[in-house]
């Protein structure tokens, strides 16, 4: 049989299509090359690019997430910070609301919300038209010098004082000697009573009792009047 020769034209095919099996080959392995870097690199985006999770993403203007009727961002650690906030020299987290609550902080074992600060307030409340800082709960507020010699657990307080229930005005009847105080709060051996008559009693005196019922007291004075006596009483409790 015989052989007939490679024709210039069959050669030239051959060369193109090795050429272009080594450039294909080349095309993946830096496509893998790229896809396993990307993978075990921090990404980086920028202004108009795509958040990446898992990596820092960083910008020069505000990243905004806006939804209609549902949370915006839902952030969830299952051992560490749902939300970390930070920054050297504005607020670390701002909650800005119109009819709800600004932040909100819930907890089922840990503190709702801590605050903490080594130059100024661990927390700050101001308000235009409510409580600056309002608490409820058993213990509504407690407030712990961290030096008990010389610190202070309440400072500075400008302004009014108003106690609910805990003070006021009793009035003890023309001719009587007692009159019974009920503030609604539990009466014990922790609690002691503050009074003071708004005008001088000249030899009478003042003092009070403990009443049957666990939530009154009874004040007294020496000999009745001609005329009613004022006494302020403040009730309190130490430690």
């Amino acid at each position: 049989m015989a052989i007939e020769p490679t024709t210039s034209g069959d050669l030239t095919q051959t060369r193109q299509s090795r050429r272009g099996l080594l450039v294909a080959g080349a095309a993946a392995l830096a496509a893998a090359a790229a896809a396993t870097l990307s993978r075990s690199l921090p990404g980086s985006a920028a202004d108009g690019d795509s958040v990446s999770v898992g990596s820092t993403n960083s910008g020069t203007t505000t990243t905004t997430f806006q939804t209609t009727d549902q949370n915006a961002i839902n952030a969830i650690s299952e051992s560490a910070m749902g939300l970390d906030g930070q920054s050297t020299s504005g607020q670390g987290v701002h909650g800005a609301s119109g009819t709800s609550a600004g932040v909100a902080g819930v907890s089922d074992s840990g503190n709702g919300v801590h605050g903490q600060s080594t130059s100024s307030r661990g927390v700050y409340g101001q308000s235009t038209s409510g409580p600056g800082v309002e608490a409820s709960g058993a213990v509504g507020l407690k407030a712990e010098a961290t030096d008990a010699t010389s610190g202070y657990a309440l400072e500075t307080v400008q302004g009014r004082v108003r106690f609910a229930g805990i003070s006021g005005i009793a009035t003890i009847p023309a001719g009587d000697t007692s009159v019974v105080v009920n503030p609604g709060v539990e009466i014990d051996d922790q609690t002691f009573v503050l009074i003071s008559p708004s005008e001088n009693l000249h030899e009478n005196a003042l003092w009070y009792t403990k009443q049957g019922g666990n939530q009154e007291i009874l004040i007294h004075i020496n000999s009745s009047r001609s005329n009613d006596t004022n006494v302020s009483y403040l009730i309190l409790e130490h430690a």
